[in-house]
This record gives C-alpha cells, sequence and structure tokens, in this order.
C-alpha cells in the first residue's frame, strides 16, 4: 500500500482511539511485527503457546477475493508444530515451525484446521507465506507441508495430468505435498508436487458462492516454517501479486465483515458529541472515489471518509462505496493506480468493519451496473 495511506491509517486510528476513550495499557498489539529473537522453548508434543494464541477456532470469510488466516490462529493441538518470533518480517504474533519428521520428508502429521467461507465464487490458488531452516542441509530440504481442502468444489476446468497443470480434484481432496519458499527471509509456497521434478500441478479450487470449507495443513518436512495462509482469486490477483497480501489483516468474519444489518458492536465507546450529528436519521449514505486514474488523493481519503464513518458506528448507513470510478481506463497517468485504490478500498472496508457486498469497483466488468442496482 502507498505509505502515506499506511501512515494515515496510523493516524486515524489512534486518533479515533483517543477521541473515544480507547487506548491501552501499552505493550505491542496482537498483530504487530514484534520481531524478538527468542522462539518458544515447547518441544514436540506440547501446545506452544505463548499466551497471545487464540482459544478458539476464528471464522474467516473471503472479502475482495482474498482469504488470509494467520497460522497461529488455529485451535487445533499443535503437537509437533511450535510457535515462534525468530525470524522477523512475519505477520500476527508468531510464526509455526514443524519439528517432526526429517528434513527430507515424512507422513501428514500434526493436522492444523482452519475454516473459511467463499462470498464470491470462482477459481482460487492457495499459497502459504513460508520459508526453510536448513540448519546446514541442502537446499531443497525442510521446504514443504501437506495440504487438502475439503467441501463443495471443484477443480480448475483446465485440470490435467501434465507438469504444471491446474491438479485435478482428487489431488485436492487428499494430502498432497505443498513445496517452497526462500531460507533468507519470507516467500510464498504455491506449487504442488505429486512426486518427481516433471510432476507439478497448480493448486486451483473452483469454490461455489456461500460454501464453506476447511483446509487442513500438516507437517512434511522438519525445520519448515509457516506465517500465513492465503487464498487469492485468479481473475482478480496473479501468483505475482502475493506480496501485497503481506500488509493485509485477516479475513476475519467475527472481526472484520458482517452480514448487513448485523448488530456490530464497535471496539471502542465514542463519547457524546454536542455538534450537528453526521447522521440525522434521513436518506442513505452513498460515497464515490476515483483512484484508479488522476484522483491519487482518493488514495488516503478512503481512509479517513471510512474512519469517520465508523467513529460514529454508522457502517449500517452506508449503502454504497464505489471506488476506481474513472472507468474508462486505469494507471495512465500514475503507475499502479489501479492497484493502490483497491488496495485502500479492500483495507478499509475490513479495518473499520463494513460490510463487503457494498463496495464496488466501477471499472470491473459489470460495476457500473452493480453500484446503480444497490442505491436504486
Amino acid at each position: 500500500m502507498n505509505k502515506f495511506v499506511k501512515i494515515l491509517l496510523l493516524v486515524t486510528a489512534i486518533l479515533l482511539m483517543q477521541a473515544c476513550g480507547g487506548g491501552g495499557s501499552g505493550g505491542a498489539p496482537e498483530n504487530s511485527n514484534n520481531n524478538s529473537s527468542s522462539s518458544s522453548s515447547s518441544s514436540g508434543g506440547s501446545s506452544g503457546d505463548d499466551g497471545s494464541r487464540k482459544t478458539a477456532q476464528n471464522s474467516y470469510v473471503e472479502s475482495g477475493g482474498l482469504v488470509v488466516m494467520e497460522i497461529e490462529n488455529t485451535s487445533a493441538p499443535l503437537d509437533l508444530w511450535i510457535k515462534k518470533t525468530d525470524n522477523p518480517g512475519y505477520r500476527g504474533s508468531g510464526h509455526f515451525e514443524f519439528t517432526g519428521n526429517n528434513q527430507s520428508s515424512g507422513p501428514a502429521t500434526s493436522p492444523l484446521s482452519f475454516t473459511f467461507k467463499i462470498i464470491d465464487g470462482g477459481l482460487y490458488r492457495l499459497a502459504l507465506r513460508s520459508r526453510k531452516r536448513l540448519d546446514g542441509a541442502e537446499p531443497d530440504k525442510s521446504n514443504d507441508a501437506y495440504a487438502r481442502v475439503e467441501g463443495d468444489y471443484g477443480a480448475d476446468p483446465n485440470a490435467g495430468d501434465n507438469h504444471n497443470n491446474p491438479a485435478q480434484l482428487w489431488d485436492l481432496q487428499r494430502d498432497v505435498k505443498l513445496f517452497g519458499g526462500p531460507a533468507n527471509g519470507w516467500g510464498f509456497t504455491s506449487t504442488l508436487d505429486l512426486g518427481g521434478h516433471q510432476n507439478k500441478r497448480k493448486p486451483h479450487y473452483d469454490f461455489v458462492s456461500g460454501q464453506s470449507y476447511t483446509l487442513t495443513i500438516s507437517g512434511r518436512s522438519k525445520n519448515f516454517n509457516i506465517d500465513r495462509i492465503i487464498f487469492h482469486k485468479l481473475s482478480m490477483y496473479s501468483k505475482d501479486d502475493l506480496d501485497q497480501t503481506n500488509a493485509m489483516p485477516e479475513t476475519v468474519a467475527d472481526g472484520g465483515i458482517d452480514p448487513p444489518g448485523a448488530n456490530r458492536q464497535p471496539t471502542y465507546a465514542c463519547p457524546t458529541f454536542t455538534t450537528t450529528p453526521l447522521w440525522q436519521g434521513n436518506g442513505r449514505i452513498a460515497i464515490s472515489a476515483d483512484g484508479n486514474e488522476h484522483d491519487k488523493d482518493d488514495w488516503a481519503a478512503t481512509a479517513m471518509t471510512l474512519g469517520i464513518l465508523a467513529s460514529q458506528k454508522l457502517q449500517d448507513q452506508l449503502a454504497l462505496y464505489i471506488h476506481s470510478d474513472h472507468h474508462w481506463g486505469s494507471n495512465h497517468d500514475h503507475a499502479n493506480a489501479g492497484n493502490e485504490m483497491i488496495e485502500s478500498a479492500e483495507n478499509c472496508k475490513i479495518q473499520f468493519n463494513f460490510d463487503n457486498s457494498i463496495f464496488v469497483s466501477a471499472v470491473a466488468p459489470g460495476g457500473l451496473a452493480e453500484a446503480v442496482s444497490k442505491i436504486a
């Protein structure tokens, strides 16, 4: 995300906390990058819990073509996984390292499960933000885990038996090796290995709108580290776009996205204002932003506008937020403007607890017609 937008998001959050009686007792927030050099002292068979791990399974919901899950927020027993904080650059409160088997391979063990719901169906690809700790081993060691997905979905229509084809359904439904990730820093693991140098597959899933799924990650090679789990919609994000997700929060249903009309409980308590209320109970709120072409100020204005509405608990009064509405095209005056505008809108709607369905990209196919239908 544009650095100015990041700074404005931080300033907006601080101002809202101060104005609304927030604040805290100090210390790093749960989702901060606390890159300490210590690691969990737990050994295999123990929980590896440092006190910040969630006690109940989060419910994740796809938002804007992404499902983002922190590995440490599983409620499954860790068994041979341990939680660590010694690899700088992780997101959330830490990362997991597998301590079982050996650095080459081993059977699927210590399964970690994650449940998520898809709102916008279509083809998605699985990726793990990961790295390998070699400890002097060969470069192709400690670089994989097993993955399988349960639920009502199909394979990519182009799935096949040849090298680098999308995987067929029976391979997506069983424990298959998912490998990759660098030794010096975090990268992404997004290729299935069915055995042999010329027998790789793409983990593509044809998910159905409104359906829930369970992903299971199991340990395979010792010293493999996982930070986050990503499902990205292929029509919106390519494999090369995954670095953009590093700045994005988890897509958690009980903290980020609610259905229309939900009884939201704000995480801050705003005081009573004596000035004229921002909302006086009549009509609906609709907001339009360019941002994908001429008006790059809209990247930051999106954060400020949604922050102000959220401070007054007006999320349910916003009927439409249409962005990228220079529908003749993007990125002519400002390189990467389209992605910057999309990222601002996607991050802010989650950050400030807005309904996913009211956000529309005008430059997307059918975007203008969809926007009109929401306020007609």
